[in-house]
C-alpha cells in the first residue's frame, strides 16, 4: 500500500530494508519514520543511529510505537488495546518482553544523538 501511496505523491518513496543498515545515503532525508519497529529490534539504538546517519541537518525522525506505558493504560475508545489485553491476560509475558518502556528509550535517543525530544499523543 505504501508503494502505491507513494507513486501518487511526487517526491515520495518508501523503501524497505534493514533498519539499522540501509545502505541509503547520509544526510540524504529531511523525514524518516519508524512505525511499529523498535519493539521488534534487540537493540533499537541502532536503528535510532541509522535514522540519524539518514537524516539532512535539522531533519526529524517520527517513531511511532507502543510502549509498557502505553500497554498498561486501560480500555478506553482512545485505546482499545487496554480492552484487548484486560481479556487476554496470557498475552502480558509476551508483551513485558518486546514493548520497551520511555524510561529506557529517551537515553538511547540521546546516545544516537538525537538531542530534543517530543511526544505526541
Amino acid at each position: 500500500m505504501g508503494s502505491r501511496c507513494a507513486e501518487e505523491q511526487e517526491g515520495l518513496s518508501f523503501v524497505a530494508g534493514n533498519a539499522t543498515d540501509t545502505s541509503l545515503p547520509s544526510g540524504a532525508y529531511d523525514v524518516v519514520f519508524q512505525k511499529a519497529l523498535i519493539h521488534h529490534l534487540p537493540d533499537p539504538a541502532k536503528a535510532f543511529a541509522e535514522a540519524k546517519r539518514l537524516l539532512a541537518p535539522g531533519g526529524t525522525l517520527i517513531v511511532q510505537d507502543r510502549t509498557m506505558e502505553d500497554v498498561r493504560k486501560p480500555g478506553s475508545s482512545e485505546h482499545l488495546r487496554g480492552y484487548f489485553l484486560r481479556s487476554f491476560q496470557n498475552f502480558w509475558p509476551l508483551k513485558n518482553s518486546v514493548a520497551p518502556s520511555r524510561k529506557l528509550l529517551l537515553p538511547l535517543f540521546a546516545r544516537s544523538g538525537f538531542l530534543r525530544y517530543q511526544r505526541l499523543n
